[in-house]
């Protein structure tokens, strides 16, 4: 018998599926607040957010894990958003610019993030941990061409701080690169990489679990006031619709009370995974 092709993967901090980045422009602060912790990023650059900040991340955190070095060499970076299934184009509109930008937002970011714990009968613990995900970055690009390229002998490349790229190193969960890539919602991004952790922890486990609709949307729809009730669980039914002819061995149901999660084939088989090379 054949064994299965690996998988193009890509990276995800699993941070970002606990507390999702921003959908829209937040500006220079931003902040998800839950009953057991809150997650506080700044950037005197403006906060990643959107498709666009989702794809540079992962982009960022799947070098850092396939290179295994804290300053990651990014080649042309275009290029690699090209293999990722993204538009690439130039001018002051084109994607070029908006690539860039999400670049600089990335260096200049800081992420505080505060947990609190219940270990019951009136015992409490606090977890706290401040990251800057960057420290030095070089990027170079032309503002005439349609390429974010290196030009002659320089290099594109950035180095995460130590914290960070210790954090993905052990604390990213893997989706397929290009039904990632091929998700025009950043909404569906963060739903992926959630369903990706969701079906780890329940096969390793050994138990099915169930994240009542509410938990779903104080973690995903709070910030967006467009989605509620009903026409939230219907966008999240047309997402697993979705996901399914992907993924049919996953073993989710949607229920009246939240969405079970059985243990089942991963997203990512953990002895055929594969890396798209920048």
């Amino acid at each position: 018998m054949n064994e299965p092709a690996p998988v193009s993967t890509a990276m995800v901090p699993i941070i970002f599926t606990h507390f999702p980045l921003p959908y829209r422009n937040p500006g220079t602060r931003f902040e998800r607040v839950y009953p057991e912790g809150k997650m506080l990023i700044e950037s005197r650059s403006g906060v990643p957010y959107g498709k666009s900040g989702r794809s540079l991340v992962s982009l960022i955190t799947t070098q850092a894990v396939l290179q295994g070095s804290r300053k990651i060499e990014l080649g042309h970076v275009t290029e690699a958003f090209r293999r990722m299934g993204q538009v690439v184009s130039g001018g002051k509109l084109g994607t070029v610019q908006r690539i860039s930008d999400q670049f600089q937002r990335f260096y200049t970011t800081i992420i505080s993030l505060e947990l609190r714990i219940d270990k019951g009968e009136g015992f409490r613990a606090f977890r706290g941990k401040q990251m800057l995900l960057a420290e030095e970055m070089e990027l170079y690009w032309s503002a005439k061409e349609k390429d974010l390229a290196a030009p002659g002998l320089f290099q594109n490349t950035v180095t995460l701080s130590q914290p960070y790229f210790d954090y993905v190193q052990d604390h990213s969960t893997p989706v397929d690169l290009i039904t990632f890539h091929s998700l025009q919602s950043p909404l569906d991004q963060d739903w992926y990489a959630w369903l990706s952790r969701k079906l780890f922890v329940a096969l390793k486990s050994d138990k099915e679990s169930l994240v009542p609709w509410e938990s779903l949307y104080l973690q995903f729809g709070l910030k967006d006031p467009r989605r509620k009730g009903a026409e939230f669980r219907k966008d999240f039914a047309d997402f697993m619709v979705f996901i399914l002819t992907k993924h049919p061995e996953a073993r989710v149901k949607l229920r009246e009370d939240g969405v079970s999660i059985i243990p089942s084939t991963l997203i990512i088989p953990e002895d055929h995974k594969g890396f798209v090379q920048t």
